[in-house]
């Protein structure tokens, strides 16, 4: 049979320099979610984040860039402006957080990656969304409910802005993922094209 289980083990909130460059592969959110995490590593060095052909087109990242940029994270684009590879220089003083300015007309994911480093960042991190419209706000409500499981209460100061607590997560007992409804579309699909049946569960 096939593997059941994915067993992920922690450190501890401690991330290390990685031997070689991350490859994200055709993982956009993975990605955006990694550009930040990265700089909360505490030893000194350099890392490169690249992906395929396809992330590195199609998947912008200027604006969560230019937000960590201004808060003292070495960024860099080795190829193209905006997009990946990308190399990220750390200083050894983790990530430095505080107040932050994000544009979030472009892609909710900038939000999620920002705040789901930020507890371990080392200053409580205040997030002001400067854009309008702010886009799939369901998915900032996603973000907010996940970090909540997780043992981190985020303050929804207003519509726009948010306070993330300086604060380690903390493993739930057991936690349910949804199915993917976006993916079960196309078995959906399938089915009603060619008349046929399909039962998709989870979701």
């Amino acid at each position: 049979g096939g593997m059941s289980a994915l067993v992920v083990e922690g450190s501890g909130g401690k991330l290390r320099l990685p031997d070689t460059e991350l490859y994200m592969g055709n993982a956009p959110t993975a990605m955006r979610f990694m550009t930040t995490a990265v700089n909360l590593i505490e030893e000194p060095g350099t890392l490169v984040m690249t992906g395929d052909r396809q992330t590195k087109q199609f998947a912008p990242i200027t604006d969560l860039v230019e937000t960590l940029k201004a808060s003292n994270c070495s960024i860099d684009y080795l190829e193209k402006t905006g997009a990946l590879p990308l190399r990220v220089q750390t200083t050894g003083n983790g990530w430095k957080g505080g107040p932050l300015s994000l544009t979030a007309s472009v892609s909710s994911q900038f939000v999620s990656s920002i705040m789901m480093s930020a507890p371990y960042a080392k200053n409580e991190v205040t997030l002001k969304l400067s854009s309008k419209p702010i886009v799939s706000k369901h998915y900032i409500d996603i973000t907010l409910e996940v970090m909540k499981l997780f043992g981190v209460n985020v303050i929804r100061n207003s519509d726009d802005t948010f306070t993330i607590p300086q604060k380690s997560y903390v493993n739930p007992s057991v936690v349910r993922v949804e199915g993917d409804a976006a993916a079960a579309a196309y078995h959906l699909a399938a089915a009603a094209v060619t008349g046929g049946t399909v039962t998709v569960e989870n979701i």
